[in-house]
């Protein structure tokens, strides 16, 4: 099952991921990893690092998002510049911004802006940021969904859990004619909910297992979703 589902989270990727550009993390729009910035807030620190990055006029785009829950959010920038997909993520603490490093396999970009993938808040109040990458419909028996949940440890993001949401459609298949388009739900869904199987480390779980790390894509209470840079006086210069 290890292989089974790394060669889905591949295909995935392929899917979200546009192959003419390189993949960075590494700063080359600021000058500097840590910028003290005096006395500024952190709304105004932001604020006048997204400026700088609009003056350069790269196609960028920003989340703000709470990865520790500590009161100040994280700065998310990501898009594109100089024919390369961008993704940092700064941290405001003791008056100066810090860029997090990333750990190996973890990205933000491609779940933030692709096409059927994702990203939300975690549940049950869990500290980091969710992962969604949905693969194509089958039919009314629905989709596979691969999870990840990336964390910030000792000022890098690293993942710190994967999970999977696998349908076995070739089992539904075989109960319901034409992908089960004209089954009445009350029959259909505990079918597909029968022949459902979740993942956290590629290790088997309960659904209720699942859901205390993880939750299903028509549950998320709040995605996080990108703005244009151009867009940050909406939020810091209200």
């Amino acid at each position: 099952m290890r292989i089974t589902i790394a060669i889905l989270l591949t295909a995935l990727l392929l899917v979200a991921c546009s192959s003419q550009y390189e993949y960075q993390t590494s700063p080359e729009i600021t000058d500097s990893e840590t910028a003290d910035l005096g006395d500024l807030s952190w709304q105004e620190a932001y604020a006048k690092l997204l400026r700088e990055y609009n003056e350069r006029g790269a196609n960028l785009f920003f989340i703000l998002h709470d990865f520790d829950q500590s009161g100040i959010p994280e700065l998310i920038v990501i898009g594109e510049y100089a024919d390369n997909i961008y993704d940092v993520t700064y941290t405001f603490r003791n008056g100066e911004i810090k860029q997090l490093e990333y750990d190996e396999g973890v990205s933000i970009a491609e779940f933030a802006l692709a096409t059927r993938t994702a990203l939300a808040v975690p549940p049950n109040n869990l500290t980091g940021i969710l992962t969604f990458a949905n693969s194509a419909a089958a039919g009314a028996f629905g989709t596979d969904t691969l999870y990840g949940h990336i964390i910030v440890d000792n000022g890098k993001l690293i993942i710190h859990n994967h999970g999977a949401r696998l349908v076995d459609v070739w089992s539904l298949y075989e109960l319901f004619d034409n992908f089960g388009r004209y089954t009445d739900n009350e029959t259909l869904t505990p079918a597909i909910y029968t022949h459902t199987n979740w993942y956290i480390n590629d290790n088997p779980v309960s659904s209720n297992e699942f859901r205390n790390v993880f939750i299903s894509s028509c549950e998320i209470e709040k995605w996080l979703y990108p703005r244009r840079i151009t867009e940050y006086i909406l939020i810091f210069e209200q």
